[in-house]
């Protein structure tokens, strides 16, 4: 999967992250641990939601120079027709 790569295809996108991920999300009020609440927050919220959802990479990635984290701006463009 590229930075580019826009299918949403859950099982690809799960499979660049560790299990033991902390996802940290501008859209929700708790941050998502481990590949299966990922994979749930794009499927069941995210791409519903927006199914022409594109995200393209703006900056970074940063990483933190004291702790296992990594930051990264990126661009979401996507048409909301469907539930949240």
């Amino acid at each position: 999967m590229t930075a580019g790569d826009n299918s949403h295809d859950a099982d690809r996108f799960v499979a660049l992250i560790t299990e033991d991920v902390v996802f940290d999300h501008s859209a929700r009020p708790t941050a998502l641990r481990g590949r299966a609440q990922v994979r749930s927050f794009y499927i069941d919220h995210l791409w519903r939601a927006f199914p022409d959802l594109r995200l393209a990479p703006e900056d970074g990635p940063f990483l933190h120079p004291h702790a296992p984290r990594v930051a990264m701006a990126w661009r979401a463009v996507g048409t909301h027709t469907g539930a949240a």
